[in-house]
C-alpha cells in the first residue's frame, strides 16, 4: 500500500514500519523492484579515449523498455503459476502489490527459508519449489536516490532532508580515505629513464591476453558455423521435452538412515496442501530440492513415515487420476513432463470430475482448488477409497 499510493506520508510510514533507521542514509532506500540485469551491467562499461567518465550512459530508453517487457513477462508467468491466471484476471489492481511482494520475498528468501520449519507445508508450495521463481532474483534491485539506476524507480518521497546529508558526508569520508592510496598508485605508475612500472606491465599483459581470447572465440564460432552448415553438428541437440524418456531419471535419489535410496530426503514430510497445490506437486515435484513429481513415487519411497503415509499416497493418487482423466476428456491431456502453467490448465479442466459440490451446505460458493486434498478425498465413493497402493 505504501508503495502504490506514493504519497510522502505513506512512504515515510512504510519506512518506519519496515524498521529502517531514520538517522541513517539507508532510510532513503526504495521499494524492491525488477530491473533487468542487462540494464545494471550497462553501468559497467569501458570508456573510450577522451570520454567524460563522470557522465553515465546507461541504456537507451527503447532498449530498457524492451528488456523490461521480457522481465515483466517472466514475473507475470511466475505469478500465474502461483495464483493462476484465472484468479489474477479477476483482480487486476492487485498485480502491482504482488510484484513488489514477490521482489521483497526474493530479497529475503534465504532468511525466510531458514525461519520456516522443515516440516512446514509451506515448503511444498510453488513459491518454494519452482526454479523459475529464484531465477528472477537476478533482476531484483533496490535503489538509493543517488544511484545510477534510480531513474528506473518511481520518485521517492517521504525522505527527511538530513537523510540525504548523511549520504553526502559518507561519500566525502570515503573520498578522503582513498586519497593516500590513489596518491601512491599515481607515483608508482610514473616512469623514469624509460622503465616500465609493475602496474603498467600487468595492464599490457591483460590487454594481450584479452585480444588472444577474442581471436580464439572468433575461430571457434567460425568452426561451429561451418559444422552446422555441413550438418556435422546439430543446431538443436536438446530432446523434446514432452517425449524425453529419461525425464523421470534426472531427479536425485536420497540415502536414508536404514540404507535405502528413496525419491525424497529423510526430513521430507507428506504435504497436506490444498487440492490445486497438491496437483502441482503431483505433476511438477520440487525443482529446487530435485524431488521428482509425486506421480513417480512408490509406496517404498514414503514407507519410512509409517503405514498411514502409504494410505495417503494411495488417496492422493486416486484424486489425481480422476482429475487427469477428466482433463483429458476436456481437451487438456496431462503429459509425462509438465510445467506449472500446463498443470494449472489441466486442473481447471479436470476438477469437475471429482463431482464436489460448488456450494457449501450454507449456500456459500466453494473454491474446489482451495479445498484440502484430505477433505476432497471424503467426496469419493466408498468403494474407491478401499483401494490401496500395490
Amino acid at each position: 500500500i505504501y508503495v502504490v499510493q506514493e504519497k510522502a506520508s505513506d512512504q515515510y510510514c512504510g519506512r518506519i514500519l519496515a524498521g529502517l533507521d531514520e538517522l541513517s542514509a539507508a532510510f532513503a532506500v526504495s521499494y524492491p523492484d525488477f530491473v533487468p540485469i542487462e540494464v545494471m551491467k550497462s553501468f559497467d562499461w569501458m570508456f573510450d579515449e577522451g570520454e567524460d567518465r563522470s557522465v553515465k550512459k546507461g541504456v537507451p530508453e527503447e532498449d530498457y523498455d524492451e528488456k523490461k517487457k521480457e522481465v515483466n513477462a517472466e514475473v507475470e508467468e511466475v505469478l500465474n503459476c502461483i495464483f493462476t491466471h484465472e484468479r489474477l484476471e479477476k483482480f487486476p489492481t492487485i498485480h502491482r502489490f504482488l510484484e513488489v511482494g514477490l521482489a521483497s520475498f526474493l530479497i529475503h528468501s534465504k532468511t525466510i527459508a531458514e525461519c520456516i520449519p522443515s516440516t512446514s507445508t509451506l515448503l511444498h508450495l510453488p513459491l518454494f519449489t519452482m526454479t523459475k521463481v529464484y531465477k528472477l532474483k537476478q533482476h531484483v534491485r533496490i535503489a538509493m536516490p543517488w544511484d545510477d539506476h534510480y531513474k528506473y524507480f518511481s520518485q521517492s518521497t517521504g525522505i527527511p532532508p538530513h537523510v540525504i546529508n548523511y549520504q553526502h558526508f559518507a561519500e566525502i569520508k570515503e573520498l578522503i580515505k582513498k586519497l593516500p592510496t590513489q596518491f601512491e598508485e599515481s607515483l608508482d605508475a610514473r616512469q623514469f629513464n624509460g622503465a616500465i612500472s609493475l602496474p603498467q606491465m600487468k595492464e599490457l599483459m591483460k590487454e594481450a591476453q584479452s585480444e588472444q581470447n577474442a581471436a580464439m572465440a572468433a575461430d571457434i564460432a567460425t568452426i561451429k558455423k561451418a559444422m552446422e552448415d555441413g550438418k556435422l553438428l546439430s543446431v538443436d541437440s536438446s530432446p523434446d521435452e514432452e517425449e524425453d524418456p529419461d525425464y523421470g531419471k534426472q531427479f536425485d535419489l536420497h540415502l536414508h538412515p536404514d540404507g535405502t535410496l528413496r525419491k525424497v530426503p529423510p526430513d521430507w514430510t507428506f504435504p497436506m496442501n490444498q487440492l490445486q497445490q497438491m496437483y502441482q506437486y503431483w505433476h511438477c515435484g520440487n525443482q529446487l530440492q530435485k524431488i521428482c513429481p509425486m506421480k513417480y513415487f512408490h509406496s517404498s519411497d514414503v514407507s519410512f513415515l509409517g503405514d498411514s503415509t502409504r494410505i495417503r499416497l494411495n488417496e492422493v493418487k486416486q484424486l489425481m487420476e480422476i482429475i487427469d482423466k477428466t482433463a483429458s476428456q476436456n481437451g487438456a491431456k496431462p503429459t509425462k513432463k509438465m510445467n506449472m502453467t500446463s498443470t494449472n490448465t489441466c486442473f481447471l479442466r479436470g476438477k469437475v470430475g471429482l463431482k464436489i459440490p460448488t456450494t457449501t451446505p450454507t449456500g456459500r460458493k466453494r473454491d474446489i482448488g482451495r479445498l484440502k486434498w484430505s477433505s476432497a478425498i471424503t467426496y469419493l465413493p466408498k468403494a474407491s477409497k478401499k483401494r490401496r497402493v500395490d
